[in-house]
């Protein structure tokens, strides 16, 4: 788990799409903080695990 998933909303995760297009704040967060590849990686990781919950 990445410290970003602790840091963004819930209402920004449900926001998403989980394409990791970059429209949506939370993609951007996690591209501007890991880079593409290691970012797309920990977003999906993430993004996944908070689906999970839900």
């Amino acid at each position: 788990m990445s410290k970003l998933r602790k840091e963004i909303d819930k209402k920004d995760w449900k926001d998403c799409c989980g394409g990791f297009c970059g429209d949506c704040a939370v993609a951007k967060k996690y591209h501007v903080e890991y880079g593409k590849k290691k970012g797309k990686k920990k977003f999906e990781e993430d993004y996944n695990k908070i689906k999970a919950k839900d």
